[in-house]
């Protein structure tokens, strides 16, 4: 059986693509994703949103920020903005 080289890029080389071929790889893709998001790390035990939380929050220390007070929505805006966030579902082809 061929096996697949799992890349996060979109896969189609051609304007032209097959409903079977486009279901394979964007479900290939999907999925690869969705386990990487919500499976923590051997290394850590962090998902990937909780170490953009981390590492984020040890920037600000570094920065001298930790005293200032912050809404969960301020902190969570800040963070996507910081960590250039892309939504799964606003991916580009």
């Amino acid at each position: 059986m061929n096996q697949m080289q799992i890349t996060t890029k979109s896969p189609y080389s051609s304007r032209v693509v097959t409903y079977g071929e486009f279901i394979k790889k964007e479900i290939m893709l999907y999925a690869f994703e969705d386990i990487r998001s919500k499976l923590p790390s051997v290394v850590d035990g962090l998902k990937v949103s909780q170490r953009k939380v981390v590492h984020y929050m040890l920037d600000m220390s570094k920065d001298g920020l930790t005293s200032a007070r912050h809404k969960i929505s301020q902190l969570a805006g800040a963070i996507s903005q910081h960590s250039n966030y892309r939504h799964a579902c606003r991916r580009e082809l």
